[in-house]
């Protein structure tokens, strides 16, 4: 998909940028965007992971300036 110079690729850009300003520790950003983990030494592939609650936790720091999602609405199921 490619729309006036914008891309798959530049959500991930963003998404990344959006990390960085959250100040989320690298271990984290990787597992948050798919990013490879195997940088870092053995270690890195050393357990399961991050549990699904830690990385909400870090998703809920990530904010995009002037977007408002108010009319997103939950529906109880």
């Amino acid at each position: 998909m490619e729309v006036n110079g914008v891309s798959f690729h530049s959500f991930r850009h963003n998404y990344r940028d959006a990390l960085r300003e959250a100040e989320i520790g690298l271990e984290r950003v990787r597992a948050l965007g798919g990013w490879r983990r195997d940088s870092d030494g053995e270690e890195a592939f050393y357990g399961k992971g991050l549990k699904a609650a830690t990385l909400y936790r870090e998703i809920e720091k990530v904010r995009y300036a002037g977007l408002d999602l108010t009319l997103l609405k939950i529906n109880a199921l």
